[in-house]
Formats: structure tokens, sequence, C-alpha cells
């Protein structure tokens, strides 16, 4: 009798190791602990081995959450999204997207980031990157709000604010000038601003001064007389700058007036200016056009150096107040001090005959930058080296198409074509046969829906390529959609080859005339011919699945044995 194999007809699993305890990963909690994002690290059954504290924005204490399964966290309908993502950072992939949390707080969206984390070689956990949607929406209404009290600033200041288009007519003037000038908004918009506003004999001397700045895009200053409704004129100092569209085209003139005839109230808003400046925790300078430090904050003068008011600048100072006094324009630049680095936008105000400097520090900026410049460098290496084929498409004509936007090495190699051949064009010319495929009504619902699909394993066959494909496709962020598949041609060939194989051995070994018989190493019995029917009396669906010992062997040779071994 011939013995089958044992797991001959069972499909392989590789064994995941069991992660009990956090101690097994190795992870630098120092420098996650304090993160603002929510991080946490989970084992390959999906239950959490470790939190950082930001989670206690959301009325989390880091000890609850320990030992808890991921999908008690999310609303039960993105639990197979869950699943899915873990699938893929569980072979060693980086998963990426959008999910709803349950907070104590009620739930929020977060975007997500998690990675596998390895040891020998093998994924033993995955970290996961929260961050929440929610705050960022809760940070553009602050940015709104912000807008809107800038907008009632300029209301209630008691400094002239005019805006003046490029044809010269008045669309905008605050209260302030309003009621110096004796008007009604409805009175002055639509006016011509140099026949209404100002005197005759001013007329050619502010047209310079708006020609200069269409062509310079800088800033301005000069004082000129204004008119107003009972014929009375105010000399005014104005501070003026041209504001341009997308296309860098001259759109219209913004100003900030200041009646100079009320020296007590100009004097109180400069120091109020110069209370502000020296309170602002960010590094303020002012340069006279021959390298003199007029003005330094606090911050401007911890930089260190050789800063000292009343004194020339430093050389690099030098050089960069030159260039931008040249230039006549605002420009900015990198500087570093020690560890720092901090980016300066200098303002000339050439009329003034000095420049402003507002520095920031733009180190953690920088940093995040490089950190993603080098995540992307890492998915890019992903990308290109990866076994499975990757195509990335964009909907075109409302979904009716699909164009390629990328494709990797191994899609290259799998369906024998250039990346050249695919980008920018349709798949419906590349692979014709793609909707009777079925691919392509995958690509619309995953499309339209954003929920992920696995296309099952199919054939696809056009007049160029055959083969045997599996697809799994997803959607981005960004609306494009993303195919990842394999060519398991070989397998399904190999497949049928073996059920060939087996059907003939079928068919010799019902003919034969001796008992042919198979059993596991169980004794169990998973082959019985018709010759084995014939001689021991037992049909197949009699004998398969038994023992064969305690069905054909006489029981006083079965206790002879077991005596024997005793």
């Amino acid at each position: 009798m011939k013995k089958q194999k044992k797991g001959a007809n069972r499909k392989k699993y590789s064994p995941t190791k069991l992660i009990k305890g956090l101690e097994t990963i190795e992870i630098n909690k120092e420098l996650i602990e304090n993160s603002w994002d929510i991080i946490v690290v989970s084992n390959l059954k999906a239950r959490i081995l470790y939190v950082n504290k930001a989670v206690k924005r959301y009325g989390f204490s880091k000890e609850e959450l320990i030992g808890k399964f991921l999908y008690k966290l999310i609303p039960k309908k993105q639990i197979p999204f869950l699943a899915s993502e873990m699938i893929k950072v569980l072979k060693g992939r980086i998963s990426k997207g959008n999910m709803e949390v349950l907070t104590k707080k009620g739930i929020i969206t977060c975007e997500f980031v998690s990675t596998p984390i390895k040891k020998n070689g093998k994924v033993i956990a995955l970290q996961t990157i929260l961050r929440g949607i929610t705050e960022r929406k809760k940070a553009d209404e602050i940015i709104k709000k912000e807008k809107k009290f800038n907008e009632t600033l300029v209301q209630v200041s008691p400094a002239f604010f005019v805006a003046i288009n490029a044809e010269g007519k008045t669309i905008m003037m605050n209260k302030a000038m309003l009621s110096a000038l004796g008007y009604t908004l409805k009175e002055v918009e639509g006016k011509d601003y140099l026949k209404t506003f100002v005197p005759k004999r001013d007329h050619k001397m502010l047209s310079k001064v708006f020609e200069k700045l269409t062509k310079l895009h800088g800033a301005s200053l000069n004082e000129n007389h204004i008119l107003t409704k009972d014929g009375k004129e105010l000399l005014v100092e104005w501070h003026g700058r041209p504001i341009f569209n997308e296309n860098g085209k001259f759109d219209y003139f913004f100003g900030v007036g200041i009646d100079i005839t009320e020296r007590k109230k100009a004097e109180e808003e400069t120091q109020s200016q110069a209370k502000f400046l020296s309170e602002n925790p960010n590094p303020i300078m002012r340069i006279s056009q021959d390298g003199i430090l007029l003005y330094a904050n606090g911050a401007a003068l911890a930089l260190g150096g050789k800063l000292k008011i009343g004194k020339p600048i430093e050389e690099k100072w030098r050089k960069i107040s030159k260039k931008t006094y040249e230039d006549n324009q605002i420009t900015e630049q990198e500087v570093p001090v020690g560890d720092i680095l901090y980016l300066f936008t200098i303002i000339p105000i050439k009329g003034a005959s000095y420049m402003n400097v507002y520095g920031r520090d733009i180190t953690k900026q920088k940093k995040a930058e490089e950190n993603l410049k080098e995540s992307e460098d890492n998915f890019k290496n992903l990308f290109e080296n990866m076994s499975s084929g990757v195509a990335v498409y964009k909907a075109a004509n409302n979904g009716k198409d699909f164009i390629f936007t990328n494709f990797n090495k191994a899609g290259e190699k799998i369906d024998n074509i250039k990346l050249e051949d695919v980008i920018g064009k349709s798949v419906l010319k590349v692979f014709p046969e793609v909707k009777k495929f079925g691919l392509f009504e995958t690509f619309q619902r995953v499309w339209k829906t954003g929920k992920p699909e696995h296309h099952p394993i199919s054939i696809y066959k056009d007049k160029r390529l055959t083969g045997w494909r599996e697809n799994y496709v997803y959607k981005l962020p960004s609306g494009r959609i993303v195919a990842i598949y394999n060519d398991i041609t070989k397998q399904k060939k190999a497949k049928e080859a073996l059920k060939e194989s087996e059907d003939k051995f079928r068919t010799i070994s019902s003919s034969a005339r001796d008992a042919i018989i198979m059993i596991d190493n169980e004794g169990k019995v998973n082959y019985w011919n018709y010759a084995a029917e014939k001689l021991f009396g037992y049909k197949s669906k009699e004998i398969l699945g038994k023992n064969l010992h305690k069905v054909i062997t006489p029981q006083r040779y079965i206790k002879a044995y077991i005596c024997k071994r005793i």
C-alpha cells in the first residue's frame, strides 16, 4: 500500500509568532511618547501593546487602551477596511488613508499611516500613526475667524484704508476714511479716485506713484492731499502696496493712510507698534541703507554675533541688505544660527532709507520636509522593487475611462510592456479586453465608492497577452485608483497538470486487478480502488476516512500487538 505524504493536499501557511508582550518589540519610546500625533503599537492579532500620551486629548488613559483590540475603537462599518489594511502591513508594506475612530469625545476622522515593525526580517508588530483631521478643520475655522478679525480691524481702525482697482476706480474705503471725508460707502464705490478725492495739482504726482508700484512690485511711501465731500483738504501719509493676481497681473492698489495733522495719535500708534515688535518672540530688525542696525527686538539680539543697535551690521547681513536694496524687492533668506535655521523676510522701504527684517524658526519645518522626502524615497523604492505589479490610474470622462499615471517594473515584466508605452494612455487601449476580463467594472465601483475590492483570479486574453491575474484595487485620497496584481499563470498550469496526473492515476488504479489502498499517517483510508472492494467486500464510500487496521484486522491480532508493545 502507498502512503500519501503528510499535508500533500493541504494549503501551506507560514506560522505567525504570537506577540505576548511589549518587551519583544524594539521601539524608541523616548522619541514617540511626546509626539502630538497618536502612535499605537499592536501585535499581529490587532491587540494594542503601546500607545503614547497623545490619547489623553481624546479622553483616554494609556492604561485603559493597552490590551484592547483595535477593532473596538472603530465603527463596525470600518472593520473590513481595517482588516484589509492590516493585511498589507503584515506583508511588509506601508498602509495609509483615512478612517473614523471612536473616542470618549465622539467620533473623529483621522489620517493614518501603518508600518510594519520587523525583527530578524519578520513582521512582529504594527505601528500606526493617527492624526486628527477634525483638529485640522478646527484650525481652518480659527484661520477664518482671524480673517474676519482682520477685516473687522480694518473697519474699526482710526487709520485710513482704501483699495483702488487697475482702472483707478475706488472699490473699498474703511469707516474711518469715510467718516473723515463725509461720504457713505455707496457714494464712493466705483468712483474715479483721482478725479473725486485728489486735488488736481496732485494728479500727476500720484499717477507716477501708481505706475511705479505696478512696475516695481514693491511698497510705497508718499504724502498727498485728499478732498472731503465739502471741499476741505486733508494731508495724509500713505503706505501703499500693489496687489497682483495669480497670473502676476496688477489687480488693485491697497493703501493705508494716516492723517498727519494728528501728530499725537500718530506717535501713540508708533509707540504701540514698537511695543508689539519688542514683545514678538520672533527676531525683528530694522537696518538702514548704509548698514547700520537701527532697531532689534530681544529675540534678534539673542541671536548672538555682533548685533548692536546703532552699530554696523555683520558682513553676512551687509551682503543681504545690499542685494535687497539693489533689487528693491521683498526677499527671503535662510540663515543658520547655531543649531537653529531661521527664515528671514526682508522688506525694503526705500523712501525711508531702511529695510525691515522679520525672522522665524524653520528648523522643525525643514526637518519635516527632509523626513517627507525620505519617506517619499522609501515609497518609491518599495514601489519599484516589489514583486507584484502596480498600476496607478486617474479617472477620465467622469469614470468612463482610466488613464495610466504610473506603472512599476514588476508590471512591465508581467505584462511585457514598457513604462513609456502606457503612461498617459487609456487602459482600454493598452488592455483592450479589460472590460471582458471584468476588471474595468471593478475600477468604476472603487472610484465611485472609495471601497477597496479584490478582483478574483481570472484569465486575461487579447491578441498580445494571455495570462491568469489576481487583482486588488483601492482608491487614493487624491482620487486616483491603484491596482496591485500578480501573475499566477504558472501556478494555474501546475495545478491543471497535477489534476490531469491525478485523473490518470485514478483511471489506471480503478481498472487495476490488484487492490490498491492509500492511507494517511493516522492510518485513515483516503483511496480504495475497485479491486480492493472485491477483495475485502467494503465499498469505497464505506471505508474512506476510517482506520484501516480497525476495519480489516482481526481483533486477536490487534490485542496481541498491543500486549506486545506494553
